[in-house]
């Protein structure tokens, strides 16, 4: 058995989040049919999952396959397949001990502006009030650190555990193209 590791990114508006779900469109279920198509076993395994309409810039998520693949070769045929709304950006052979949830990190990043372009909408969330950035820089980094997330779990949550770190907080501005004002950025580094 061989093991991939698969870098994906994904618009995810017209998705119902990243996780297979009965009578929904998933990002998930999108890739699996893919990967399936070329042999591979599914369902994936992804580092997280995203919800209804959240983008990723970076996915990573492991399947295995009884064949031995290139894997520029994979990345080229996955995205010939694909939607245009999901890209792989890498794919790589990994050792079979390889897990996304184990051995790699997330990052979330939220961006919003005081005026959205319609062409960005989805990618900026709008705001039409003052910003005390000072302010918020000083709440950020109260999220650095260990925390218990467990408010923030569904019910039932089969999670080993709600205690998460979280390595760093910015809060920024930043020039973004095609918006007319100049957007504030939010961005965390989560622990495995």
């Amino acid at each position: 058995m061989f093991f991939y590791r698969f870098t994906i990114s994904y618009d995810g508006r017209p998705y119902q989040g990243w996780q297979s779900q009965p009578h929904q469109q998933t990002v998930q279920d999108t890739f699996d049919r893919v990967l399936a198509a070329l042999g591979f076993q599914i369902p994936s395994l992804a580092a997280g999952r995203t919800d209804a309409g959240v983008h990723a810039l970076g996915q990573v998520v492991r399947a295995s396959s009884a064949q031995s693949l290139r894997p520029e070769s994979l990345t080229k045929a996955l995205n010939a397949q694909l939607p245009s709304t999901i890209r792989v950006q890498a794919s790589a052979l990994m050792p079979e001990n390889f897990h996304p949830l184990k051995n790699a990190g997330k990052e979330y990043r939220y961006f919003w502006a005081a005026e959205v372009a319609p062409f960005c909408q989805g990618l900026l969330t709008a705001y039409d009030y003052p910003l005390d950035l000072v302010a918020m820089q000083k709440a950020a980094a109260a999220l650095v650190g260990q925390h218990d997330f467990a408010p923030f779990a569904c019910r039932g949550t089969p999670a080993k555990s709600t205690i998460h770190e979280i390595f760093a907080v910015q809060l920024k501005t930043h020039s973004f193209p095609f918006s007319p004002s100049t957007p504030t950025s939010l961005s965390s580094v989560d622990s495995l």
